[in-house]
């Protein structure tokens, strides 16, 4: 199968961003919707929903970005589960810097 649409075209900055997700016990959570934000400081970013991947019997999500290069960038990853009530939802923000 086509992941995401398919592979990014080449020169085009597009990363590819992978999550995987443990409850607290160190199981995998693979029913749960998750979305990214990715923005460079002060800019709006791309909203996307992140896929669900299977890797063997492993569960990840993921989906295409376009970063430029030599930027900060903010990551913000929202998780919900089918049985949680929205004020369980789940948001981490990370920040990374593209050299």
């Amino acid at each position: 199968p086509v992941m995401h649409g398919g592979a990014p075209a080449a020169g085009r900055n597009e990363y590819h961003l992978v999550v995987a997700l443990f409850d607290a016990g160190g199981k995998r959570i693979a029913d749960a919707r998750v979305t990214a934000r990715v923005r460079e400081l002060g800019m709006d970013g791309t909203r996307k929903i992140l896929e669900p991947m299977q890797i063997g019997e492993v569960t990840t999500f993921g989906n295409y970005f376009v970063l430029r290069q030599g930027g900060i960038y903010r990551l913000e990853i929202g998780v919900s589960q089918p049985a949680q009530r929205a004020s369980e939802n789940i948001e981490a923000i990370f920040e990374y810097r593209l050299p």
